[in-house]
């Protein structure tokens, strides 16, 4: 059975997909960029989708949505961890959800990291399929081992 058998016909994948940002002036690993996919049509290894996400810097984040996207397309994309389950029915009301997440800005602490983390906990505290023991530590684990597998080649 492949990845896409496993998905039933009248839900959305909810994901969490990290993009590779390069390093800074003075060498050092920026923080990869995270953004909310849902794989909406495509197969498990070209999975198109939607995409809700953070743009701008720290001063002037924005709620972005992408529809129709490919997901794994970016030379960047370094992984993608799925985390739930949304009915598709319930599109229009989790878009509306995720474009009213709270965003800090002028905090340099606070990145789309923690934009996709207060993401999937309001989604989950309204009653949606997100993971019950996914914790923010964990979703960094599991975002910092797909980095892994992706620079040994394995994903």
């Amino acid at each position: 059975m492949s990845n896409d058998d496993k998905i039933d016909p009248d839900y959305y994948e909810v994901q969490v997909t990290q993009l590779w940002r390069g390093r800074d002036s003075r060498g050092h690993v920026l923080p990869l960029h995270w953004e909310i996919t849902l794989r909406t049509s495509g197969t498990y290894r070209d999975p198109k989708g939607n995409v809700y996400q953070l743009i701008g810097g720290t001063d002037s984040f924005t709620f972005d949505r992408q529809a129709n996207k490919s997901i794994r397309a970016s030379q960047n994309w370094r992984g993608t961890f799925a985390v739930g389950y949304i009915p598709k029915h319930k599109l229009r009301g989790v878009e509306y959800i995720l474009s009213n997440v709270p965003i800090t800005r002028h905090d340099p602490a606070w990145n789309c990291q923690n934009w996709v983390w207060e993401a999937l906990r309001k989604l989950k505290i309204l009653g949606f399929e997100i993971h019950a023991d996914l914790t923010w530590t964990g979703l960094q684990n599991e975002m910092a081992d797909l980095l892994e597998a992706w620079e040994t080649g394995d994903i």
